[in-house]
């Protein structure tokens, strides 16, 4: 998670706030059984997403150590080609950014779910999905929490169209 952190500049905290909201004391249950991970942007440099989902794995003999994460660090460090297409997704994300902070902020400050499906700018996809989540009446699967942060994020924010959210 801390990768993420420091990807998005965003502590996670704030989206498991945003996850809390919607699976209630099932929020355990969806990390460790479901494999729950916040969004990750499609166009991210695929080398530290795919380091990034390395060290979200279920299965912890599968996660790099320490020391295998900073040799990937110190690897990169030495590649002109990947380090510009690190700053480049650099300055994407701070744009985006600043937006998702508002938009994350919004939604936890929502008094209650009414509010929040009352929203003109969640589509009506949206309001099933969050009715469903809410009342619990079906189990989530990976496509679906995918779904919900991405369209939280998509009918909240202004984000480019090249910004796709995936799994």
């Amino acid at each position: 998670m801390i990768m993420w952190e420091i990807l998005f500049g965003l502590p996670i905290t704030k989206i498991y706030d945003v996850f809390l909201k919607y699976f209630g004391p099932d929020l355990a249950v969806q990390i460790v059984f479901n494999d729950l991970r916040p969004p990750i942007f499609e166009n991210i440099e695929s080398c530290y997403v795919n380091l990034m989902k390395k060290c979200w794995e279920s299965d912890p003999k599968k996660r790099p150590s320490a020391a295998e994460i900073c040799e990937s660090f110190a690897k990169w460090q030495n590649y002109d080609e990947i380090l510009s297409e690190l700053i480049e997704c650099d300055k994407k994300m701070l744009r985006l950014m600043s937006n998702t902070h508002k938009a994350l902020n919004t939604i936890n400050h929502k008094s209650d779910f009414a509010e929040l499906l009352d929203d003109k700018k969640i589509s009506d996809s949206m309001n099933n999905l969050i009715y469903t989540i809410y009342h619990k009446s079906e189990l989530l699967d990976d496509k679906k929490i995918s779904d919900l942060m991405s369209n939280l994020i998509d009918n909240k924010l202004d984000y480019p169209d090249e910004f796709i959210m995936i799994s």
